[in-house]
């Protein structure tokens, strides 16, 4: 299941939902009127495992907002690869990395995971890390990621389960392979 709850950017135009503060909105809907709530996430805001359609991503506005109301320290990322940088890295191209580069893009995780917004997930995996942001993430990021690992709500929401293990699988394979 896909949620849009508020702004987001598809590749040919940058489109704003709901307003914050929007009266006309019903409770507990995305825009609707949360100044009386004193506690609790914003509502206007997408939660951590909400993505939009393929081909979309959140406005910068939404995921520095996300960023804001999560409310750690900024992480930093580093390469965790262990490899030697490759001139012309091969994956760049590679159709895999290049459609769980999309579904993480799309997802409200990208928020925190993205330099651009100093969000605190940057230490795990940055979408930003160049040239290549897999190698950013450590392998045990990787098997999280993909949901070999016990830790709630952490595998990459994604609608093809098997090709996204396929992907880091053979990050993974060519990481060991050294």
């Amino acid at each position: 299941m896909v949620a849009c709850l508020v702004a987001c950017t598809s590749s040919s135009e940058r489109r704003d939902g709901p307003k914050e503060s929007d009266s006309s909105a019903p409770s507990g809907h995305p825009g609707a009127d949360t100044s009386s709530q004193d506690s609790g996430p914003r509502r206007d805001l997408p939660g951590h495992g909400d993505c939009l359609e393929e081909g979309e991503a959140y406005s910068d506005d939404v995921c520095l907002a996300v960023v804001e109301e999560d409310g750690r320290y900024p992480g930093v990322s580093e390469d965790k690869s262990r490899m030697d940088p490759v001139l012309d890295d091969p994956r760049l191209s590679d159709p895999g990395l290049q459609w769980l580069t999309s579904q993480a893009s799309r997802c409200a995780c990208a928020c925190c995971h993205t330099a651009e917004y100093s969000g605190p997930g940057l230490y795990f995996w940055d979408l930003s890390f160049s040239p290549v942001w897999i190698d950013s993430a450590s392998i045990w990021t990787l098997g999280v990621l993909a949901g070999w690992t016990e830790e709630p709500h952490q595998t990459l929401p994604v609608d093809d389960l098997e090709r996204l293990e396929a992907v880091i699988q053979a990050e993974v394979d060519r990481r060991l392979a050294d």
